[in-house]
């Protein structure tokens, strides 16, 4: 049981992905602040477990959001866990499909 939740717990640390948008860097966001916001995230995870600190992380008004500095999360295949603002995105939440990382021009 322990194997198995240091894996899962491992992974969550793995795939845990900020994203930074280049309006968050015009805006000033900073690498530290981008490093704290993650420090913030897993010390969610760790204590409040994944079902709570997921459903904060996917709240656009909540801690997790700041500007447009924003937790992403993603399983090891891609399937998204929790992300700060694309809440309604054809990547839903939890679905079999995978987030695309390619931007339109």
């Amino acid at each position: 049981m322990r194997v198995r939740v240091n894996r899962c717990f491992g992974v969550a640390l793995t795939v845990l992905v900020v994203s930074l948008s280049s309006a968050a860097l015009a805006a000033g966001a900073t690498k530290d602040e981008a490093v704290a916001m993650v420090k913030k995230a897993v010390a969610a995870i760790k204590s409040e477990g994944t079902e709570k600190a997921y459903a904060e992380i996917s709240d656009p008004k909540g801690p997790f959001v700041d500007r447009d500095l924003y937790i992403v999360v993603y399983r090891m295949d891609g399937v998204v866990l929790a992300h700060g603002v694309e809440r309604n995105s054809s990547a839903s939440i939890g679905s079999t499909t995978r987030m695309s990382t390619a931007r339109s021009s």
